[in-house]
């Protein structure tokens, strides 16, 4: 209570001191009141950014990423707000954000094969086609660079492991069922070697 009281006296004694009125020319006037409506406009309009120039990214089948927004292009165009525009030149910085492929997992990937036959060698003189088996792999699991196909060929049915030396081919070593010669004859197993082409 004791405060309140002092408050009070004090804002009896303090003494109100009244500002001195100002006036100000013509000129002055009418250069603060377009200044005051500029500003008003301002605040009441959306900014509109107008761009002279394009940038065109382009992604080819290959997951690879071009674009004209390199070394030191500028973006250029104009900033209106209200009833003032700037001009702008803006540096540009492109970031390329991409999926993460898996290193392993299941896929059906078909595959043209050439096996070279490794226990048929000996018929080489006799036979030297017997040598070679051309065929379809389908890779059906991977990891990473390595891969599971089942074989499918003129001379041969197997399996084999590939390894992806380029991104469409590889090396692939398998155990293949030669088909027989005569009907009622069993399948005769060999050991190959071979190179794969993605189709």
């Amino acid at each position: 209570m004791r405060y309140l009281w002092f408050l009070l006296c004090l804002f009896l004694l303090v003494p109100v001191v009244k500002a001195e009125e100002v006036c100000i020319d013509k000129d002055t006037y009418s250069r603060v009141y377009d200044k005051l409506l500029k500003l008003n406009s301002i605040e009441q309009s959306l900014p509109t950014f107008r761009f002279s120039d394009s940038i065109i990214i382009f992604v080819d089948k290959n997951n690879r990423v071009f674009s004209n927004a390199t070394g030191e292009k500028q973006l250029s165009g104009t900033l209106e707000l209200g009833s003032m525009k700037y001009d702008l030149n803006l540096g540009v910085t492109l970031e390329v954000q991409k999926k993460k492929e898996p290193d392993y997992g299941f896929r059906l990937r078909p595959k043209f094969t050439a096996s070279w036959l490794v226990l048929n060698t000996s018929q080489i003189s006799d036979s030297p086609l017997s040598l070679v088996d051309l065929g379809v792999d389908l890779d059906v699991m991977y990891f990473k660079q390595l891969n599971a196909n089942a074989y499918v060929g003129i001379r041969s049915v197997g399996v084999d492991l590939g390894w992806d030396i380029f991104n469409n081919s590889g090396v692939a070593l398998g155990i293949r069922w030669e088909w027989p010669s005569h009907f009622g004859e069993e399948l005769e197993f060999n050991p190959s070697i071979g190179w794969y082409f993605v189709f």
